[in-house]
């Protein structure tokens, strides 16, 4: 018996053509998987932090309903975690502004849900989460338009979202939001203070929201000055037309704990979020425990964060070596959990994008190919869900199955 119109264009809607490659063949024994974005670097820390913690209840020992806003323990705890390590003092985040989904992905397709009628355009600067299309428009009717960026044609972030915005505008389509991953996902690239303020301010003046995915807030290995600069920490509040979200995934290894944060000072915006709670919680008792690990500053600054970081770096280097040492271009990652490298010369060589990617597929070695992230011929090499000795092994072969001349490692 047929299903409707809309669950047929959910089941139809399109996925990158690599994936069809990496489903093939992601689970063939010996396999070296750079393209799941996962963290298991120091996962081995956060399980020992849960454990210690132990199981944490509310007064029905975790078996009754969470409070469809989060419960209040946790919303305390990232209240006060996004204060210290995010606004760093220049803002605060009120428990109020928080509201706790199952996951990232849950947060930026609710905020495409609450933010935009059907046609309205979302703008994703390029290179981008390959993933940002379905999170964004699987459900809704919004029109997602990729523009340029920095790593696609050399515009700046704010140029290409007011060149798009333009277009748009002009072909009478109505742009609603920005979105966009601070730090860079694929390419480690954290925005400036300057950079960031600058986007703000221009969405304000046009009325148009900004959505920033601060997933890999923790995870900066590099930089100088300030580092990252979080939107919760441009000013004493956040402004009404932005909003963050962040999650455990990446940052704690917790992919599977299926937890993340939706903060906004929208209180129209919160009144919609709120309705669909019901449909998007996390367990009572993972909540309670979650609350207790990350109120624990000191724990954070002495143990986990130092670990974190020295693993991400270590297992980067690795990566940088051998692309170094076989003359593949890349860019220099500051953050995030993947190296950004250019293989379009490879790619000609093979035929195609597609091909060069079945062919490395083929030789046990898969990646996300760039026109994933909107950029041609680039790669993301995913370091952080393998073991050094696996990062190691399967980038001698990755360098094999190219063709490259690497000189002696």
């Amino acid at each position: 018996m047929a299903i409707s119109a809309r669950g047929a264009r959910i089941a139809g809607f399109p996925r990158p053509p690599f994936f069809e490659v990496y489903l093939q063949r992601k689970d063939v024994p010996g396999a070296v998987n750079f393209c799941m974005a996962e963290n298991r670097l120091a996962k081995d820390v956060v399980e020992a932090k849960l454990q210690a913690v132990g199981h944490r209840t509310d007064r029905h020992g975790g078996l009754g309903y969470a409070d469809y806003n989060g419960e209040p323990v946790l919303r305390h705890a990232l209240a006060g975690m996004f204060g210290r390590y995010f606004a760093r003092g220049r803002g605060a985040v009120s428990p109020d502004d928080i509201k706790v989904v199952n996951g990232c992905s849950t947060a930026l397709w609710q905020l495409a849900l609450a933010l935009c009628d059907p046609g309205d355009v979302m703008l994703v600067p390029a290179p981008l989460y390959y993933s940002f299309p379905r999170d964004l428009g699987i459900v809704t009717d919004n029109v997602f338009a990729m523009c340029g960026g920095p790593a696609a044609d050399g515009a700046t972030t704010l140029a290409a979202l007011q060149a798009a915005h333009a277009k748009h505008t002009a072909a009478g389509t109505r742009v609603r939001a920005a979105v966009f991953a601070n730090p860079s996902n694929p390419t480690g690239d954290v925005m400036s203070r300057a950079e960031l303020e600058a986007i703000v301010a221009w969405a304000g003046d046009v009325g148009v929201h900004v959505v920033v995915d601060e997933i890999y807030a923790f995870s900066v290995f590099r930089g100088q000055g300030e580092g990252f600069v979080s939107a919760l920490g441009l000013g004493a509040a956040l402004p009404e037309h932005v909003h963050v979200v962040w999650g455990l995934s990446k940052d704690f290894c917790g992919a599977g704990l299926r937890t993340g944060a939706l903060v906004s000072t929208n209180r129209p915006l919160h009144a919609a979020v709120a309705k669909l709670g019901i449909f998007f919680q996390v367990p009572t008792a993972l909540q309670h425990q979650l609350a207790a690990m990350l109120s624990d500053h000191a724990w954070l600054d002495a143990t986990y964060l130092p670990t974190l970081r020295r693993e991400l770096l270590a297992a980067c280097e690795i990566v940088e070596r051998h692309l170094t040492h076989a003359g593949i271009p890349f860019h220099p990652p500051a953050a995030a959990l993947f190296v950004w490298c250019d293989l379009r010369p490879y790619c000609a060589a093979r035929g195609g994008e597609l091909a060069l990617v079945t062919h490395l597929a083929e030789q046990g070695v898969l990646i996300v190919p760039g026109s994933a992230a909107g950029v041609e011929g680039w790669a993301r090499l995913c370091f952080a869900a393998l073991t050094p000795e696996e990062v190691d092994a399967g980038m001698a072969r990755l360098v094999r199955a190219l063709g490259a001349a690497p000189a002696k490692l």
